[in-house]
């Protein structure tokens, strides 16, 4: 244990010790102030009187009791030294004040007794004035005596709490010192234990330490002078392998140094080169993609200015026929001259069912879907076409297969596919009428390939035309305008057909599905008049 901790051990010890302390001393001296004071009333009250043995033998009596009381509370250990001083200084102030008492108590047995002297000398005279004298003089003399012993009483009760107060003094005075003695002591004895221990140390354990590391040092300085030729040997080895592979790696590091250079260099020239062309390819393409981004970006803005012209000139042409038609009408009406059954309605064609020979039904459904298209096609401002439409299927390779295969619910191209697997029939007729987009394929150069060709904007309505004829043909009750639709979007994934031809007539179909056909055919009859391509 060091020096500081002994030293921080004994602080603890006096932070501990030092509040018992001084309880202890302030316990004694209440019990001092408290023996005191009962000794100055036991003064006051009986030292200015005559004495009476019997109140004499009770004062002795009561300061026994006191100091039995006293006597009762032990002290502690630690602080009896502190009562006994107490005690002993309290004893020696009440031992001068008694002694102070006593004197006064003389003079005054000294005063009675020179009266009782003088008393009986006067009295042995007869004479009665004499003896008047004498009791006053004895009178005065005794109220002389009161005056005096009430003085007497006060200036010792003066006395009396002086003394107490002084002795209180002394017993704080006595009592810190007390408490700094018995600190100074229990550090003296801390220290004390302290060095002792030291020099036990010092004695005992310090030459063991010293043999302990001697020893030691020889063993490590034995060790290390065993060691010492065998770390050298071990060093010359490993030193003389490394020279060995150095040798050895060194012609083989330099032929690889030489290898790889003329290979990182051409690698670095390639990487070189090919970084350059890529970036002198690049350069036109971006510089083109500009361009014509730049370009495209015109035509668009102007093609929606076109299209939103477009939509305003075609709701003002619908508006002025809408009215015209009605205004027309009107006036029939009121001539009387006007078609009570004509109405935009669509009329249904069909097929009467009647077990004929498939001739005149084959011939009838031909020329019942002539008929209807000839119809839409005039409502649509192409009635020429709707003339010419479908010709080809009078000549003897369609006809005589349309005969032989007729279905009546559906084309007979798809009974000569079930018989052997091809139509020639079909094969004659996409060859030889151009509103089928069958007959806009041919061989492309650029992709060295057959591809679909845009149609022509007459022959996208005439094909228009012909779907909605032929699905009111072989649909009968069940068509609805939703119906050319529905089917064009069955066979979405097995056409070939150009992009632009088939989002037109994409457009004309629902066109005609969400609004009808007065409207699709206004719309196609405005737009032909207005328009040379889509």
């Amino acid at each position: 244990m060091s020096i500081d901790e002994f030293k921080q051990k004994a602080n603890e010890i006096k932070e501990s010790l030092e509040p018992k302390v001084k309880e202890t001393a302030k316990k004694a001296g209440k019990k001092v102030k408290a023996a005191g004071e009962k000794v100055s009333d036991f003064a006051s009250e009986h030292f200015g009187k005559k004495e009476d043995p019997d109140e004499k033998d009770i004062v002795e009596a009561e300061y026994r009791e006191v100091q039995e009381e006293t006597a009762e509370e032990p002290a502690t250990e630690e602080t009896a030294a502190e009562e006994q001083a107490a005690e002993n200084t309290s004893a020696s102030e009440s031992s001068g004040k008694n002694k102070k008492q006593s004197k006064k108590t003389g003079k005054r047995n000294s005063k009675k007794s020179k009266a009782e002297k003088e008393a009986p000398a006067k009295e042995e005279t007869p004479d009665t004035d004499a003896q008047v004298e004498t009791a006053v003089e004895e009178t005065t003399e005794t109220t002389e005596s009161v005056k005096e012993a009430d003085d007497a009483e006060k200036s010792e009760n003066a006395e009396t709490l002086e003394a107490a107060e002084e002795s209180e003094a002394v017993e704080e005075e006595t009592s810190e010192k007390e408490h700094e003695s018995e600190i100074e002591r229990i550090e003296g004895v801390v220290v004390g234990t302290m060095k002792d221990k030291f020099g036990q140390f010092k004695t005992n354990v310090l030459p063991k330490v010293k043999d302990v590391a001697s020893n030691v040092g020889d063993k490590v300085k034995e060790t290390a002078q065993d060691l010492a030729p065998k770390a050298k040997e071990t060093v010359q080895n490993v030193g003389n392998k490394i020279k060995e592979t150095v040798q050895d790696l060194g012609p083989k590091a330099k032929e690889t140094v030489q290898n790889i250079g003329p290979k990182a260099k051409e690698t670095a020239q390639n990487v070189g080169s090919k970084i350059k062309k890529t970036v002198q390819d690049f350069a036109p393409k971006a510089k083109d993609t500009v361009v014509d981004t730049a370009k495209n970006v015109g035509p668009k803005m102007y093609e929606g200015a076109k299209k939103a012209g477009e939509t305003i000139s075609f709701q003002g042409y619908r508006l002025r026929k809408s009215i015209g038609k009605k205004f027309k009408n009107s006036i029939k009406k009121k001539l009387g001259i006007g078609d009570s059954d004509d109405s935009d309605g669509i009329k249904y064609y069909e097929v009467k069912k009647k077990k004929t020979n498939r001739l005149i039904a084959h011939t009838r459904t031909v020329l019942t879907h002539k008929k209807m298209v000839f119809k839409h096609c005039v409502k649509a401002g192409i009635p020429l076409q709707g003339i010419t439409h479908d010709l080809s299927k009078f000549s003897p390779t369609e006809f005589i297969y349309g005969v032989k295969f007729y279905k009546g619910d559906k084309s007979p191209n798809e009974g000569e596919r079930e018989d052997h697997g091809f139509s020639y029939a079909w094969m004659h007729h996409k060859g030889r009428n151009k509103h089928h987009f069958e007959y806009w394929n041919d061989y492309n150069i650029e992709a060295n390939k057959a591809l679909p060709v845009k149609m022509p904007l007459k022959y996208v309505i005439e094909m228009f035309c012909d779907r909605v004829a032929a699905s009111k043909v072989y649909l009968k009750d069940q068509y609805t305008n939703k119906s050319p639709y529905e089917y064009f979007d069955k066979g979405r994934s097995r056409r070939t057909i150009h992009q632009e031809t088939s989002d037109f007539l994409e457009k004309l179909l629902k066109m005609l599905a969400e609004k009808g056909e007065p409207y699709t055919f206004m719309f196609i009859k405005w737009y032909m008049k207005h328009h040379k391509d889509y």
